[in-house]
């Protein structure tokens, strides 16, 4: 009874911290703008501009986008669809993948540990601070993290299970779910594959452990195979044309470095800072313990599973140290086996700590004052772009929807940021040709002399600190 008290207070504090730090990222409108151009395409997708092998980002820059495979934003887009174009979409859909996430990551430490124990990874993987700061920013690892996670839930049930019928099964959902991830995000989705070489290596020399690690394997490639080829041949060579295109432009570009700044030993250094989070949060509890001179008995069994957890995260994420394009949230879905891995090697510890019901009343207190302050202070400023916000987008109701706008000067219209706000919140696209555009003109102010404003232009944006706009 003192267990099930132990896991429900717990898990209750756990998932609560993970909304308020998800909500509090989430009071200000603004994104990185990668997220902001997906949440820009899932919109287009619901009003009906572009279709799923063809992604629609503006009218004159990206289109069709071919950058990233669509599942994600497709996913999306049915949110817009039931939805409308509320900024809170995007947070909704990434807290949602994270609870996702969590529910899958608690079901897979419950394999190898007590229930009682299984809020331990979740609380370490949360003080990441990447992890909350992707699922807010919504980033395409938001949706990958889901389908790697369950794929490994699945291909681990498959590997444990005695039952022929329930081994065929899992390992077929795991090629679906693999399919899901590689529709996502590319090459990243497909290193749930090597969990049953890494079960193989860990659980050597037993036996029972490891009969059925090449029969699951060969299902998941199996199946994987299957529903490209069958995806495929219902969607026209829809599938092949557009993955022929993506690995052309982005996949060997990237690989080459021909598409980013080489940073080298940029990801690594990241990393360290990222990890060291959870890690230091384990040090103090081992600290606190043998200050209070509290003893805990290791099991033989937890640096084994330790070690298959640490391997899982390093199949994700080793890969990524090597590619010239280096980003920390490349690294998202293997941060949760690595929180796994902390968490087992120190749950002899763990196991020591009785909680009290103050952690129920504070995760509870944590979710309210999130909502509380997403409902009060919510989409009322932006924190990276104040001089988009205060010149654009709080005045989006003077660009009408599909404009196209003049930008000058001429670098201003492959913008990033402006471009991407642009779309998102005022559905229009910027051109550096006077010729194509609907009547509207934006200038930088910073750069105000290389313009030439018609004298009969009038000013129409209020009180602009950075960003003019013209009709």
């Amino acid at each position: 009874m003192e267990s099930l008290v132990t896991k429900v207070h717990m898990l209750i504090f756990s998932f609560s911290l993970y909304c308020f730090l998800v909500l509090v990222r989430a009071l200000s409108m603004d994104m990185f703008f990668d997220g902001v151009i997906y949440a820009s395409i899932s919109q287009n997708l619901a009003l009906g501009k572009g279709s799923f092998w063809h992604l629609y980002y503006t009218d004159q820059f990206l289109n069709p986008f071919y950058e990233h495979p669509p599942f994600a934003m497709w996913l999306q887009s049915i949110a817009f669809k039931i939805f409308g174009s509320s900024w809170r979409i995007e947070l909704i859909y990434g807290l949602i993948c994270g609870l996702i996430t969590l529910f899958f990551a608690k079901k897979i430490y419950e394999q190898f540990s007590k229930k009682e124990f299984s809020w331990w990874p979740i609380v370490l993987f949360i003080s990441i601070p990447t992890v909350t700061w992707t699922f807010a920013n919504n980033l395409l690892e938001n949706t990958l993290i889901v389908f790697s996670t369950a794929t490994i839930y699945y291909a681990i049930k498959a590997l444990k299970t005695d039952v022929k019928i329930h081994s065929y099964l899992y390992s077929a959902l795991c090629g679906v779910l693999i399919f899901f991830g590689l529709i996502t995000k590319g090459l990243p989705s497909l290193f749930p594959l090597a969990v049953p070489f890494i079960w193989m290596a860990v659980y050597w020399g037993k036996e029972e452990k490891t009969k059925n690690t090449v029969s699951c394997f060969s299902r998941m490639i199996l199946y994987l195979f299957f529903v490209l080829i069958l995806v495929n041949v219902f969607s026209g060579g829809e599938l092949y044309n557009f993955f022929k295109t993506y690995f052309n432009e982005q996949v060997v570009k990237s690989i080459k470095g021909q598409r980013e700044e080489i940073k080298h030993f940029y990801l690594l250094y990241r990393f360290i800072g990222e990890i060291i989070v959870p890690v230091a949060i384990t040090a103090v509890v081992y600290a606190v313990l043998k200050f209070k001179k509290i003893r805990s008995q290791k099991d033989p069994e937890q640096t084994r599973t330790a070690l298959l957890f640490l391997l899982i995260a390093l199949s994700a994420s080793l890969p990524m140290f090597f590619i010239p394009k280096q980003r920390i949230w490349y690294l998202f879905p293997s941060f949760i086996f690595y929180a796994m891995a902390i968490a087992k090697f120190s749950e002899h510890k763990i196991s020591a700590i009785r909680p009290y019901r103050f952690f129920t009343y504070s995760g509870v207190a944590l979710l309210v004052a999130g909502l509380l302050c997403l409902t009060i202070f919510g989409g009322t400023n932006f924190k990276r772009d104040k001089e988009l916000y205060n010149d654009i987008i709080s005045q989006r109701h003077l660009i009408p929807a599909r404009s196209v706008v003049y930008a000058c000067p001429k670098e201003l219209s492959t913008s990033w940021d402006v471009t991407a706000y642009l779309e998102r919140f005022c559905l229009s696209s910027m051109t550096d040709k006077k010729e194509l555009s609907t009547g509207l003109m934006i200038v930088d102010r910073t750069k105000r002399e290389a313009c030439a404003i018609p004298k009969k232009a009038e000013l129409i944006n209020k009180d602009p600190v950075r960003y003019e706009l013209y009709r």
